[in-house]
């Protein structure tokens, strides 16, 4: 046992690697100590697994107080003192211990003068009458200048032998596994380099055990198996070395055999299990588990995770499942398969089990995975794939079902967002000829793909096309015509299934939508989506026709919700082909709203995933909106860079839908360039396309931008006929009030006419779109001052630049500016409000919401997915938050937001550190 250490701490100063990533915990035990040293006796548990670093911390917490002018008395139980009675409390205080009051005598006489901490680690393994006299010693020290520090690792023994601590009010924290960021920082500590990608991935499986990190990576550098690339430590092989294995397998070599067989079986089961089919593989009784359940939970190996048991470290699992011999561990996942079929498992258990054992043309296996497959497309399209392709892989040549499972394989990999992958697979299918059912699924699946990609390609044999695919097909082409009627899905055919019958409700919502039908589109994905929700068709994206109809009705919180929704049940699903989608239909709609840092980031966001997916079309639409936003703040440059993206994809696509907005933000940029020839060259082309019959744009009041570049640039002739369009498609009770207004201002433009104008503008002071009021505003009072009403036109533009300024429209609002000048009134043009540049206040909506989940434990990849954003943009939200806090690492971070975790709603940071109920 660890002798009694007085007045040092006993803390290793060779020690190779810091103390990182427990700044936090750090600060709240220091807290600790300045309490007990003013007269409140403090009691702390500290929990944690092995190699998570209890020990570290109470060596640094010791000689923190040694420092600080603490008497130190600290003890380290071993394996010895748990059969030795009060051997902890006697090697603590340096004389036999065994009776509590002549013990706190000792503890007062030693408390005098300075504040005394009394230090246990590794309390696990002591004597329980020492915990006892301890945890006696605590309730009868609560007036002193005493602080008592008990760490060990989670197992149950410890809480039933220590009543005395859970009746002296102790507080216990829990030490979680530590961020990537914070183990990339023990990786430099350690070898002065950052990890590279295959290593970082190794680390990845350690669950955040800063020990058994330390020790690989020690491991690896001793075995010669690290190298430098591009200034990282890399491996040098993907292989572990045995040394690193013999690490992982450590404590899983000291357990029963009993306890070792389980083990086994549960690798094969996966990282986590239900208890039943551990109990059904394992051939036993969950009664008789029990007791190797307790030993494997103590040994640190397995741990409760609700209703199952999980591995605790993903890496150790995977060592564990290595070291069984290939030829068992088939027949085991045969065994394990074959049993979990006869109990009524999930099919998706059953075949993977089969399919991992199993050999080429097991008929049996390839039932099994198809049928899983199937049941799982339409919520996790993703593992449908990975299913399909084992069984695949399992199907002989001449297997009767080669082409059907083919088939289902690529149209699973649409759905999952691997579009290519599909279409290739799709092509080299059919030119092998399959039946004809195969040949027509996958033809199909073909010319859906060009509709969803926005680009045609020479396709062999295109299926006859349906209600739904027909109505797209002339929205691509700008000839919705009179929207789809009579449709599969308004006369409940028994003959089609739900999934298309929501098919047909989209493509009629798109059509009204093309055609400018708002009310009607919006009922008929309304529709859809009740049809979605009876039959629980998760792949099905009903959201984003419901939110696009929303948009084009103003009705902008309820398009935010519908997009928001739509995101979440994508995400759940695995559907990742609608994730750009979602993530455009957000930029969309944020810029709408005004909150346009919001809308460049999530248009960004929506280029790279179209680029990861394969939707260019998507991709056209975020560079145009780019462009947009950067005319609105007067950031040429930047507009005809995001413009030029935006136009070389279009040029491979040749559809309305990408060209339209494109034309007309063409022209907005030449306008702002001062060239109002081609500006109005950009109106023509899109006013007036081969065979267009409605209006181009699903947002009318985008109308007005078209009609205001003509007036400017001299074409009355054009505006007019414009304006004249726009009322009569207003005229149109299915288009919205809102046409109504937007038709008013078309021809106040025209005919320059205040009062019209005004009206205009009065009408939309409720409008939920501040660019929209603050347009009709500055068009009011430009025309007021035509009219020689100076005094009226002063009030109209200043209230057009207030808004102006809030969103940062610098273009409107320097035109705004300008006109008040030449009226005689002066402003400044710093009436924005700024964010303050440093500090809490200056942190962002969404860097704090970073900052919340990295206070959790997640790691950037993983606060990523949570807020729908990719790492890169996480990392870049936490260069920012560096940088704003002056922090420089993840451990000074972490602890900044300790100190400030109740005010910013840290939720998961104040759980950990706060007192828990019993203890």
């Amino acid at each position: 046992m660890t002798p009694v250490v007085e007045g040092e701490c006993g803390v290793d100063t060779a020690r190779r690697t810091p103390l990182l990533g427990r700044s936090a915990e750090l600060g709240w035990l220091e807290g600790v100590l300045r309490r007990a040293a003013g007269g409140a006796g403090q009691v702390v548990l500290v929990e944690g697994e092995a190699g998570i670093g209890k020990s570290r911390l109470l060596a640094e917490v010791c000689g923190r107080a040694v420092r600080d002018g603490w008497k130190v008395r600290r003890v380290e139980a071993d394996v010895v003192a748990a059969y030795q009675p009060f051997s902890v409390a006697t090697d603590l205080f340096g004389t036999p211990a065994r009776d509590v009051a002549e013990l706190v005598d000792a503890v007062r006489s030693d408390a005098v003068g300075e504040p005394l901490l009394l230090a246990i680690d590794d309390a696990h393994l002591a004597d329980p009458a020492s915990l006892h006299l301890l945890g006696s010693l605590a309730r009868r020290t609560e007036d002193l200048a005493l602080a008592m520090l008990v760490v060990y690792r989670p197992v149950p023994g410890l809480r039933t032998a220590a009543p005395g601590f859970r009746q002296c009010g102790a507080q216990r924290i829990g030490l979680p596994g530590l961020p990537g960021d914070t183990l990339d920082e023990l990786v430099v500590a350690m070898l002065e380099r950052m990890p590279g990608r295959e290593l970082r991935g190794l680390l990845d499986g350690v669950a955040g055990n800063p020990g058994l990190a330390v020790e690989l990576v020690a491991a690896l550098d001793a075995e010669g198996m690290l190298e430098s690339a591009g200034g990282h430590a890399e491996m040098s092989h993907p292989e572990l070395p045995p040394a690193a294995r013999e690490i992982l397998l450590r404590s899983a070599r000291e357990l029963s055999p009993a306890a070792q067989t389980t083990l086994s079986v549960g690798c094969v089961l996966g990282t986590g299990f239900c208890v039943s089919h551990l109990a059904l593989a394992s051939g036993r009784s969950t009664v008789d588990l029990l007791p190797v359940l307790d030993e494997l939970i103590d040994a640190g190996l397995f741990a409760a995770d609700d209703d199952r048991l999980v591995f605790r470290h993903r890496l150790v699992h995977k060592a564990l499942y290595d070291d069984i011999p290939a030829a068992v561990r088939a027949s085991l996942h045969l065994d394990v398969g074959r049993a979990l079929s006869e109990t009524g498992a999930p099919p998706t258990e059953v075949g993977r089990h089969l399919a991992l054992g199993a050999l080429p043309g097991d008929k049996e296996a390839l039932t099994w995975l198809r049928t899983a497959a199937r049941g799982v497309r339409d919520t996790a399209p993703a593992t449908s794939a990975r299913l399909l392709e084992q069984a695949l892989a399992l199907a002989l040549p001449e297997e009767p079902l080669h082409g059907d499972l083919m088939a289902d394989l690529a149209e699973s990999l649409a759905w999952s967002g691997r579009l290519r992958e599909a279409g290739e697979l799709a092509r080299k299918q059919l030119a092998r000829r399959p039946g004809q059912a195969s040949a027509r699924r996958l033809s199909g699946l073909l010319a859906n793909l060009w509709r969803v990609r926005g680009s045609q390609a020479d396709e062999p044999d295109p299926a006859p096309a349906g209600p739904a695919e027909l109505a797209w097909d002339l929205v691509l082409a700008d000839r919705p015509g009179q929207p789809l009627k009579g449709t599969a899905a308004d006369r409940d055919r028994p003959d089609i299934t739900p999934l298309a019958a929501c098919a047909e409700l989209g493509a009629q919502t798109l059509a009204l939508l093309a055609a400018g039908h708002g009310q009607e589109a919006l009922d008929a994905a309304e529709r859809a989506l009740a049809l979605q929700a009876r039959h629980d068709l998760a792949l099905w994206p009903g959201h984003l026709p419901a939110a696009l109809a929303l948009l084009q009705l103003d009705r902008l919180d309820e398009a935010e919700t519908a997009v928001a929704e739509g995101q979440r049940r994508a995400e759940v699903s695995g559907a990742l082909l609608h994730a750009p989608f979602y993530r455009w239909a957000h930029a969309a709609a944020s810029y709408r709203r005004g909150r346009w840092d919001e809308a460049m980031a999530a248009a960004g966001e929506a280029r790279a995933l179209a680029g990861e997916v394969g939707t260019p079309m998507v991709a056209a639409w975020a560079d145009t909106l780019a462009a947009e936003l950067a005319v609105q703040r007067n950031d040429l440059r930047g507009a005809g860079a995001a413009l030029a993206r935006a136009e070389e994809i279009a040029e491979d696509l040749e559809i309305w839908p990408v060209w339209a907005p494109l034309w007309r933000v063409r022209a907005l940029v030449a306008e702002a360039n001062g060239e109002p020839g081609r500006a109005l060259a950009s109106v023509a082309r899109l006013w007036e396309p081969p065979g267009s019959v409605a209006p181009p744009f699903p947002y009318l009041d985008q109308m007005v931008d078209l009609v205001r570049l003509c007036v400017a640039c001299g074409d009355e002739r054009l505006a007019s006929r414009i304006s004249r369009r726009v009322a009569d498609f207003a005229a149109d009770p299915a288009c919205g009030p809102a046409a109504g207004h937007v038709a008013q201002r078309c021809a106040g433009l025209v005919s320059r006419d205040p009062e019209t104008l005004l009206s205009a503008a009065w009408a939309m002071r409720e409008h939920p779109a501040p660019l929209a009021r603050a347009d009709a505003l500055a068009d009011a009072g430009a025309a007021l001052v035509g009219a020689r009403r100076a005094e009226e036109s002063v009030h109209r533009l200043e209230e057009a630049l207030a808004a102006y300024e809030q969103m940062g429209a610098a273009r409107s609002a320097a035109k705004v500016r300008s006109a008040l000048r030449a009226l005689g009134v002066h402003r400044r043009s710093a009436a924005r409000p700024r964010r303050r540049s440093r500090g809490w206040g200056s942190l962002t909506a969404t860097e704090l919401d970073v900052l919340r989940l990295l206070s959790e434990g997640l790691t950037n990849r993983e606060a990523a997915a949570r807020l729908f954003i990719s790492p890169r943009t996480v990392e870049s939200h936490v260069s920012h938050i560096y940088a704003k806090l002056g922090v420089a690492s993840r451990a000074a971070l972490m602890a900044e937001a300790g100190a400030h975790a109740a005010e910013l709603r840290l939720d998961a940071f104040v759980r950990t550190c706060e007192p828990e109920e019993g203890w």
